[in-house]
């Protein structure tokens, strides 16, 4: 999947690194990309946030996938191995997003095609 926009400082994954990327599945990217309230991502979406610090170094994955109407949530290290109990509050942050539990890029960052 592609990267949509540029890198952007990560404000809502405190120690997963300070930039941020987001990577949508191709189904989803236009949407993702025009994303207003009450906007609905198709099922099967797959959103991933990956992290690195400022020096490149890395760091953690956030991954959401919409299946059944309902978003999953995921994070994985750098070496894309599963942190066991680190999503608890995955559902009630996003809960406070834009559209359908996502934030959308930066107003700044835009997005290329």
């Amino acid at each position: 999947m592609p990267t949509l926009g540029e890198p952007f400082a990560n404000l809502g994954h405190a120690g997963a690194g300070e930039l941020a990327r987001v990577q949508v599945s191709p189904a989803a990217r236009a949407g993702y990309e025009a994303l207003v309230r009450d906007s609905v991502m198709p099922e099967g979406t797959v959103v991933v946030l990956s992290h690195a610090a400022r020096s490149g170094q890395e760091g953690s994955l956030y991954l959401m996938e919409k299946q059944r109407g309902a978003w999953s949530y995921v994070v994985l290290t750098p070496r894309g191995v599963i942190v066991e109990g680190a999503t608890g509050r995955c559902g009630a942050c996003h809960e406070g997003g834009v559209g359908d539990s996502l934030f959308g890029l930066p107003r700044a960052s835009g997005a290329t095609r």
